[in-house]
This record gives structure tokens, C-alpha cells and sequence, in this order.
């Protein structure tokens, strides 16, 4: 059961907290429920986060075998993932994602680049030695102006080679090397900058286009970074209530666990997280 509860059916805050030198609020749970568990009913936000100057949000974990942050959408989809990002992500590890294989889930990671592009690819076929390849108007939308994009063409039939002679914002043409006349399939694959990227930007500014090395982040910020995650360890550290001064008696804590075990209540969250689980169990099977 909760140590604190709150609830409000009008307009108002169900739990709020508001503190000048410490947590507004800090919760701390030693079994195996949430310290905090939040829920909307309707279409509102479950948790909400906000800080003027320090970070909005932070999420760690001592443990090995589990994730700092866990996030779920019922329906999993592109239209609804499970997280969202508005705006940049810097990330220092890896990106990988999961593939459901006849052994089960595999890891899949993502391939990474120095510069801000994106591809697309396809297959045609050469007429009397030549062939064009239009792009979708929503390729068109995403691929910068600032920087020609590159062209990949593999034959997959036999003929003289193919080279692409001309490249414009809706698309590319090519032709059979040595003025062939086959009709001979290829793949092609196309790289571009993307619009709106950092690296757009850095070739509008005219610094050039950035192939020497990587876009490197100012020593800088990753000193603030850095600074302000000790900052919030530290904090976290000298805010804690005394957990063995809180403590009820060993009887109690038996008795309390006793009934955390026995209950048959499960929070909807909980119930979502396990039906996801299943489901993903459920599907390796099914392959």
C-alpha cells in the first residue's frame, strides 16, 4: 500500500511538493513495487518534469540486469512508440533494437554515421541502356540542398557496367558504360544530408562540408554535463533520509511484506509491463 496518497478529481495537483533547499518530494521503495507510481486515467500526462536550470529528469540504476529507464506503449507503433524524442539525442553508448528471429529476440544496432544523412534504396531496370529513378516527393522533402547527394548502383545482371550521368532534387538517371543497349535489372541505394541537420547547418555557415572527422561536441558542455550530473549524485546523496532511523520493527516489515506478497492488487502499469513481456514471449513462439 502507499505511504503517501493523493487524488484529486477537479483541477488541482492529486500530490504536489515544494521544497527551497531540498527534494520536493523523494520516495523510496525496498521491495519489488515502484517508489513512485504515477497514472493517468485520461489523456493526461502520467509524470511530468521540469527544471528552470538543472536537468528535467534523471534515471540511474546500480544494477546490472536491468534498464534505468523502461518505457512501454500498449500498442507499440511508429504513430505511438514507446519514446519519443523532440529534438536531439546524444547518446554514449550504442543504438540497438530487437528482432524477432526463430531463436528469439536478437540484437540489432544501428549504423552510425559522422555526418547527419539518411538512405533509401531501390531496384530498376536499364531500357536500351539507360534508366531514371524518380523520388517519392517525401524523399524529396527530407534531403538537404546544401550538399549533392551520393549514388550507389550494383548490376545485377550481366552488361557493360552502369554509371549515373545526371543527378537532380527529384531524382537520378544513368546509362550503360561502353553506349550498351541492355535491359539489365540493378539496386541502387542513396545517401544524403539531411534537412535540418547539424550538418546542414555547418555547410550553410560555409565552414565546408565536415569529411575530415566527426562533428565534435565543445569540451564545454561536456564538462557542464558532467558537472551537473556529479551536482545532482551529490544532492541525492546528502538529501537522503535516514532509511534505518525509518525503518518500523522487523515484526512490522514481516508483517508488510507479508501483505505486499499476498495482495491481489497489481497497479495497471504492472499489469501492461507484463502483458507486453508476454506478448513478446508469445511471439518467439509463434516464429
Amino acid at each position: 500500500y502507499a505511504a503517501v496518497g493523493g487524488s484529486n478529481s477537479g483541477e488541482g495537483s492529486g500530490v504536489y511538493g515544494h521544497s527551497t533547499t531540498r527534494n520536493g518530494v523523494w520516495a523510496v521503495a525496498e521491495g519489488e513495487y515502484a517508489a513512485v507510481a504515477a497514472e493517468s486515467q485520461s489523456s493526461g500526462t502520467g509524470v511530468y518534469a521540469y527544471s528552470a536550470e538543472g536537468f528535467g529528469g534523471v534515471f540511474a540504476t546500480d544494477a546490472a540486469d536491468v534498464c534505468a529507464v523502461y518505457a512501454v506503449a500498449a500498442e507499440g507503433s511508429p504513430s505511438n512508440p514507446g519514446l519519443y524524442v523532440d529534438g536531439y539525442a546524444t547518446i554514449t553508448g550504442g543504438v540497438s533494437s530487437t528482432m524477432l528471429t526463430s531463436a528469439g529476440l536478437a540484437r540489432a544496432h544501428s549504423i552510425s554515421s559522422p555526418q547527419a544523412e539518411f538512405s533509401f534504396s531501390g531496384s530498376a531496370r536499364l531500357s536500351a541502356g539507360e534508366a531514371g529513378v524518380a523520388f517519392a516527393s517525401t524523399w524529396q522533402d527530407c534531403i538537404s540542398g546544401a550538399a549533392d547527394y551520393r549514388v550507389l548502383i550494383t548490376p545485377t545482371e550481366m552488361c557493360n557496367g552502369i554509371c549515373c550521368v545526371e543527378k537532380t532534387p527529384s531524382g537520378f538517371k544513368v546509362r550503360e558504360l561502353a553506349k550498351g543497349t541492355s535491359s539489365a535489372s540493378f539496386d541502387w541505394m542513396v545517401r544524403a544530408v539531411q534537412k535540418g541537420s547539424s550538418t546542414e547547418k555547418i555547410l550553410l555557415s560555409g565552414a565546408g562540408r565536415p569529411d575530415a572527422g566527426m562533428e565534435i561536441i565543445e569540451p564545454e558542455r561536456v564538462k557542464l554535463l558532467q558537472a551537473g550530473i556529479e551536482k545532482q549524485k551529490r544532492m541525492q546523496a546528502s538529501q537522503s533520509p535516514d532509511l534505518a532511523s525509518a525503518r518500523p520493527s522487523a515484526g512490522a516489515s514481516v508483517q508488510a511484506g507479508a501483505a505486499r506478497k499476498t495482495s491481489p492488487e497489481m497497479g495497471p502499469h504492472m499489469k501492461r509491463v507484463t502483458e507486453y513481456r508476454e506478448r513478446l514471449k508469445q511471439r518467439a513462439q509463434d516464429r
